[in-house]
């Protein structure tokens, strides 16, 4: 029973035994290494692990600390959930002197605070307990006395051992020796001390010399002892106390007695009659008399006469020092530190002017240096890390941190001391091994590819730095200013980086959450990030994910400090803003100040300027918005970078399109110029004719006639006949001419511009028509002998244009841009091959002259006989002069055939076309912001959108129904008994002004009618001409009848005229009220297509649920399966039922085009293909190119879709 009871008993002890060992203590200094200079810490963290290495989160308890050396803030700690930290302050290593001093200031301060506090008794544990508090708390008030003494060479560590539950953990700190200091200076004055317990007050009395008296405050000077300080080392003392405690420095003084009783000694000297004795000079000019122990602190020079202090020699102590403005750098050969050699004087002064030596171990690169010390005293070298790369990864065995993973280099400065010896102080600089990382900068219009880094082979730790890009001061410099990059996700790839897993979520959630981007990949696939601030600045906390080693990690606080880290502009931002300014010099000359001097003559040289003017004023806007996308927020960024990718595909396509316009300008230009001359011969005649007319009326006999017979034709003859200039005359008549020429030929863009422009597009049309209008009449006009002014002026006017629309685009505002972003992807897509056939259509026309030389004979034969008027005139042959009339509209008549007959019509249509089709993008473009969508917040309605002039601008609010034209029969206009009809004539005269002024004021509607609804406009235009014509007809035959109402021909020929007249003034009615219809339905604001935008693609959640998935795709299949067998029985059946099939061809429906009204002598023009409704078209949202069906990927840029 009793072996029973022992072996239970050695069990129990046994178990228990186990159970205290279950478990180690690990103790990590957070500093491998501290300085020897009594200030220095850093924090012990002691942990309690099991035999996995993981915290024992359970155990709680007190943990002893002892130390060799040093001081522990506390010898006895409390472990919470398994971690206790305690911080450690390095003793003094190296320092004797220093050390001297503070073990003096600590006894006097912890003696005195022990005197004060005693209550005298005699318990020693109390006794011992007070000791031990005053002693711990001097020590926190930064008075630690404790020195190192080695035991050994080489053994300049101090050994921790920390104890639980009678477990022990070990550790050791490298001490490393500091840079001592001289002693202080002894100085004539009075001091002022206590004693060393603190109970009496003292005074010394230094005169000169170092010699002089002390004793008690309020002791006599007959009672004041003699004293000598000498500047003597007292070798004997220092040797004991150095290896007693590591304290030197001590020098010798003599005591001896006071000066009265001095006489009685025959030749007394006190440096050999007196008593040795201790002292220590002291920071501060105070003095540490070793006895009695006293501490004097100096109080000031003696206010008698005696200038001791000019006989005395003073002992200089400076204070010197580096100070590394980051002492841990990372090892990427860019990170950079800068090491300040501090120097000043014993009073605190900095010393300017003092030399300094440096000494910089190899691998440091020197950037900048100073030798000698500024007013401040501080003289500073600038030091570039070089690169370290760690080969491999090292871990310690117990704590299995990170080791052997920085470089140390000593940094050492030599300098001449206030006593001209050469001294020397030195610091220690860490230098990270580094590991090779991508780091990711994250913002719209920046490159997304990774940037390679060195990173510190660090697990914890913040880095902090800035990102910028390089931009130009202006447009005419070089890239140069750092610009700082604001609102940009900084993102560090981990070590599992799974590439495939970042692109994805980048796609789906970086511009539509980006908070929920980054949440997404905080984990070990993914990575770190942060965001900048308005500097530039971040601050990216690289830790373990799950959070674990947040308290205990003594290196997880660290900050690391990274050199500016430069952002580049995307490539494809860069090529957008490129396609700009490649198509500068093109835009430059359609600006409205270029075209200017163009226009007024001006020296090259200023057309040059002008044009320089117009691209600063681009590239500055240009250079602005990527400023703006450097400093914008992340979804402002996002909208400037949409606002390049428009700008740069809309200059793609003008780009791709100048080249047709230029070309075919100079061929329409070159091959029109001699037919639309033929027109101005023409013009030209037609307008001597009426100027002569009119001015036969109105300043001959001839207009006394009318008048005397009753006929008010005075106005018609003041509108129609005279009152306009030659130019003006001549312009007006080819333009009316020309107009109704090309408005019997219709001839369309493609479906593809209808489909972009949607209501605006006739707008546009009309725009262009009337411009070539303008530019191929005064290029006969007014540069008569230049055939190629045709050309440059349809260039002109379609840069002109194309300036407008850019610097339109310019100007527009991002956020407004974005609103209709993803629905103008149509416009951006390079529509060159569709513009290419059209610019081979019209560059392949040749005009056949031979069709004009039959009418040139014709032309000269008018111009010769420009003066039958006056001869017929004189000769009252009116017949024939109304006959010249006809003459003359009759050729009119014939050019007309002409030009269709050659194609010009066609061909002026086709160029229209071209230059319709190469500023759709652009009007789109700008068409699209302005409309907006339906979110208020996209509503653009505070800028304006002119596409035409403001008379059609105003769209129908001052349209009118044609008047001035009186519904006349042909027997109201008969001869009544050889009499005029007058009242209808007067009614026809009367009503002229109104009708003439009628097209005048609806000019650019009728433009609009000619583009829109070209039969109708041919309609109307034709019989506005014969009307014209016959109202002059019947005024020159009244003038005849009047003259001689028995003259049978004029009879005659006033019949065939005034039935002429009767069924105009119907036809001209009748088109002009289905012309009022037709303009009534103009807009004011014409809208462009804008497409709903697709469904979104992008998930809510990447991670889907797979089983549903799986579901869906099986029951689809199964429906297909089940219909397939349906179908399959269905047929089977059908077989049975109906052995014989009899197939209908069913015609497919036929496009009907529109009958075109027949016009005489002219050839029946081309009729457009029907526009039929084309397949949704996609795009790619990156560059812009149209996408082939069921592409997943771009391929053109590979963006995936």
């Amino acid at each position: 029973m009793k072996k029973i009871l022992v072996l239970l008993v050695l069990c129990v002890w046994i178990i228990n035994g186990f159970a205290q060992q279950d478990f180690r203590l690990l103790v990590e200094p957070g500093k491998p290494q501290l300085a020897g200079d009594g200030d220095d810490f850093t924090t012990l963290v002691i942990s309690a692990r099991n035999s996995e290495g993981e915290v024992i989160t359970s155990m709680d308890g007190k943990v002893k600390i002892g130390v060799s050396s040093g001081f522990p803030d506390e010898t006895e700690v409390n472990m919470q959930s398994g971690v206790a930290l305690v911080k450690f302050t390095s003793p003094m290593f190296g320092t004797p002197v220093k050390s001297s001093q503070r073990m003096v200031y600590f006894m006097f301060r912890f003696m005195q605070k022990f005197m004060a506090r005693a209550t005298g008794s005699t318990d020693y544990n109390a006794n011992q307990k007070l000791a031990t508090d005053i002693a711990l708390e001097t020590f926190r008030e930064g008075l630690n006395p404790i020195t190192l003494i080695p035991k050994k060479d080489g053994d300049n560590f101090v050994y921790i051992v920390c104890e639980m539950n009678g477990v022990k953990g070990k550790a050791k700190i490298e001490i490393t020796k500091a840079t001592d200091g001289r002693n202080g200076n002894i100085v004539p004055g009075v001091y002022y001390g206590k004693d060393i317990t603190g109970q009496s007050d003292w005074m010394l009395d230094i005169s000169r010399g170092g010699e002089g008296y002390f004793g008690e405050a309020n002791a006599s000077s007959s009672e004041q002892v003699a004293i000598l300080f000498s500047n003597e080392d007292f070798v004997e003392f220092n040797d004991a106390m150095g290896k007693m405690a590591g304290m030197t420095g001590f020098k010798k003084a003599y005591l001896g007695p006071p000066a009265s009783e001095q006489k009685y000694y025959e030749n007394y000297d006190i440096s050999k009659n007196g008593m040795p004795s201790a002292y220590m000079p002291m920071p501060n000019h105070g003095v540490f008399v070793y006895i009695p122990p006293i501490l004097f602190e100096y109080a000031g020079q003696r206010k008698d006469n005696e200038k001791a202090a000019s006989e005395t020699e003073e002992i200089k102590t400076e204070k010197t020092g580096i100070v590394l403005s980051q002492n841990k750098i990372i090892g990427d050969g860019r990170s950079r530190t800068k090491a300040v050699f501090h120097f000043e004087d014993e009073n605190g002064i900095p010393v300017e002017g003092k030399a300094v030596t440096w000494f910089i171990p190899d691998g440091l690169k020197v950037i900048s240096k100073e030798t000698v010390t500024n007013a401040l005293g501080n003289a500073t070298i600038v030091l570039e890390a070089p690169v370290i790369k760690a080969s491999e990864e090292k871990r310690g065995e117990n704590t299995g941190g990170l080791i052997d993973n920085y470089d140390l280099f000593l940094i050492k400065a030599s300098y001449p001391s206030l006593s001209e010896k050469t001294e020397t102080t030195q610091a220690y600089l860490s230098v990270y091994k580094t590991l090779e990382q991508d780091l990711y900068i994250l913002k719209a219009g920046m490159e997304l590819t990774p940037y390679k880094v060195l990173l510190p082979q660090l697990e914890y730790y913040n880095l902090e730095s800035s990102i910028y890009a390089l931009l130009p001061e202006s447009y005419m410099t070089v890239p140069n200013k750092k610009t700082p990059v604001n609102d940009a996700v900084v993102f560090l790839a981990s070590r599992l980086f799974d590439k495939a897993e970042f692109q994805k979520v980048y796609d789906f959630y970086f511009k539509k959450d980006r908070a929920l981007f980054m949440q997404l990949l905080e984990n070990d696939k993914g990575g770190f990030s942060a965001v900048t601030d308005a500097s530039g600045k971040y601050k990216l906390v690289v830790r373990d994910f799950e959070g674990k080693k947040r308290l205990y990690s003594g290196d997880y606080d660290r900050k690391i400090m990274m050199e500016p880290l430069e952002a580049k502009i995307a490539d494809l931002t860069g090529r957008r803003k490129g396609a700009l300014t490649e198509v500068l010099d093109l835009l430059a000359g359609g600006d409205p100040a270029v075209a200017g001097t163009q226009n007024a003559g001006d020296p090259s040289v200023v057309t040059t300027i002008k044009a320089m003017d117009f691209k600063a004023n681009v590239l500055t806007k240009l250079l602005q918005m990527e400023n703006d996308l450097c400093s914008a927020g992340h979804q402002e960024a996002f909208y400037i970078e949409e606002k390049f990718h428009i700008i740069g595909m809309t200059m793609t396509n003008i780009k791709g399109t100048s080249r047709y316009m230029r070309d075919c300008a100079k061929v329409f230009g070159a091959q029109s110029y001699e037919a639309v001359k033929f027109l101005l011969f023409y013009a030209a005649e037609k307008y001597k004719f009426n100027e002569k007319l009119g001015n036969w009326f109105s300043k001959t006999k001839g207009g006394e006639k009318l008048s005397d017979a009753g006929l008010q034709a005075k106005g018609y003859v003041d509108t129609y006949l005279v009152g306009l200039t030659e130019d003006k005359g001549t312009k007006t008549i080819m333009q009316q001419a020309l107009l109704y020429m090309v408005s019997e030929v219709k001839k369309l863009p493609t479906d593809e511009y209808y489909k972009l422009l949607g209501h605006a597009a006739n707008y546009a049309l009309t725009e262009k028509q009337k411009q070539m209008l303008d530019v191929m009449v005064d290029g006969v006009v007014y540069y008569l002998p230049f055939p190629d002014k045709i050309a440059d002026l349809l260039i002109r006017e379609y840069y002109a244009g194309q300036t407008n629309e850019v610097i339109k685009l310019l100007n527009q505002d991002p956020a407004k841009l974005h609103a209709v972003y993803d629905q103008l992807q149509p416009a951006l897509r390079d529509r060159s091959t569709e513009i290419r056939q059209q610019y081979t259509d019209v560059a392949a026309w040749r005009l056949n002259l031979d069709m004009f030389k039959a009418y040139t004979d014709l032309f000269a034969d008018l111009i010769v006989k420009g003066a039958v008027i006056i001869w017929d005139v004189k000769t009252l042959n009116f017949a024939n002069i109304h006959k010249h009339m006809e003459y003359i509209d009759n050729t009119k008549n014939a050019l007309n055939a002409a030009y269709h007959a050659s194609s010009l019509a066609l061909e002026f249509m086709s160029y229209r076309n071209l230059w319709a089709e190469s500023d759709a993008a652009l009007i789109y473009t700008n068409k699209c912001i302005e409309q907006g969508t339906m979110s208020p917040v996209a509503e653009n309605k505070n800028f304006s959108f002119p596409l035409f002039p403001s008379a059609m601008a105003s769209g129908v609010s001052d349209l009118s129904l044609l008047k001035g034209v009186p519904a006349l029969t042909a027997n109201q206009l008969s001869l009544k008994n050889g009499s005029l009809p007058v009242n209808e004539l007067n009614q026809l005269y009367n009503g002229f002004p109104e009708f003439n002024k009628w097209f005048d004021q609806n000019a650019e509607k009728l433009l609009w009618l000619s583009v829109d609804s070209p039969e109708m406009a041919s309609e109307l235009f034709k019989a506005r001409d014969e009307y014209n014509n016959h109202l002059q007809g019947l005024t020159i035959l009244a003038l005849g009848i009047i003259e001689t109402p028995d003259d049978a021909a004029l009879k005659t020929k006033w019949k065939t005229v005034s039935e002429q007249m009767a069924g105009t003034t119907e036809s001209i009615n009748k088109a002009g009220s289905a012309a009022f219809e037709k303009m009534k339905t103009i807009e004011s604001d014409p809208q462009v297509n804008i497409p709903d935008k697709s469904p979104s693609l992008i998930p809510d959640q990447i991670e889907e649920n797979k089983l549903i998935t799986y579901v869906l795709i099986s029951a689809g299949v199964l429906v297909v399966m089940v219909v397939l067998v349906i179908l399959i029985r269905r047929k089977r059946r059908t077989k049975r039922s109906f052995p014989e099939v009899v197939t209908t061809h069913v015609s497919p429906p036929v496009y009907q085009n529109p009958t075109a009204p027949a016009v005489s002598n002219i050839p029946t023009p081309k009729q457009p293909p029907p526009i039929q409704a084309s397949p949704e078209l996609k795009f790619c949202p990156q560059c812009g190119t149209q996408l082939k069906p069921g592409a997943r990927f771009c391929g053109k840029c590979g963006h995936h879709l």
